[in-house]
């Protein structure tokens, strides 16, 4: 069928008030997008797991991805001590004294918030979880059943020790939900080592991988604990 001229330039008409309609729309939708989140930096957003910090409050954002990177390095180093150690590799006792200054930024992190004091004993407390740590390794490596069970315990007590410590600091930070993120943490690492020991490759692949989402969890964790504590400092 042959259309008429004029039929034509109406079809053509409508189809360009169509687009023009449609470009408004997008215009306008990025408008808003632009408006609500005017303040968000050019930085890309932090890797975060379930979280509800506004990625419009730049405060907010910088404090977890501080968190988020101390948690990172926290797993991170801790595995690759765990690989050298058990391998016997010369670069262990390197790896573990920089796992043990991860633990003085840790410390630092809390101190605008806490205070000097608070900083040292948080820093303490994560450097006896390290040294611990190395205690479980060594015991794994020797296969002394009844003296893993005791480093065990006392990897678990250090877990409770940090959960009583910092749900003294804020009403937001729950003893038995940071006590059962840090069991976690230290199940999964065991679970790492023991992998490794039986040269289980994929399931220690597969293990540290959960291991890194807790550490996520539990940096995700605090941030929200401090910016609930203190929102004057994140509007």
């Amino acid at each position: 069928m042959i259309l008429k001229k004029d039929t034509c330039e109406v079809i053509m008409k409508m189809r360009l008030i169509n687009i023009a309609s449609v470009t408004n729309a997008i215009l306008l939708t990025v408008m808003l997008v632009s408006t609500s989140c005017a303040k968000v930096s050019n930085d890309p957003p932090p890797v975060v797991s379930e979280t509800t910090i506004s990625p419009c409050n730049p405060g907010a954002v910088s404090l977890n991805k501080t968190m988020l990177k101390l948690w990172e390095d926290q797993v991170f180093y801790t595995r690759n001590y765990l690989i050298s150690s058990l391998a016997n590799l010369p670069d262990a006792a390197a790896v573990k004294k920089r796992l043990l200054k991860n633990e003085e930024e840790m410390g630092r992190s809390l101190r605008l918030y806490y205070g000097d004091r608070v900083s040292q004993t948080f820093t303490k407390l994560m450097k006896e979880h390290v040294t611990i740590a190395s205690e479980v390794v060594k015991t794994a490596k020797e296969k002394n059943r009844s003296k893993s069970t005791k480093i065990s315990d006392k990897w678990r007590k250090n877990a409770d020790e940090i959960a009583i410590f910092l749900s003294g600091l804020n009403p937001n930070w729950s003893k038995k939900v940071l006590q059962n993120m840090l069991y976690k943490y230290l199940s999964l690492t065991q679970a790492e080592i023991n992998s490794r020991l039986r040269e289980k490759w994929t399931d220690d692949i597969k293990v540290y991988d959960e291991a890194y989402k807790q550490a996520l969890l539990i940096a995700d964790t605090l941030t929200e604990g401090i910016i609930k504590q203190f929102p004057e400092r994140f509007k």
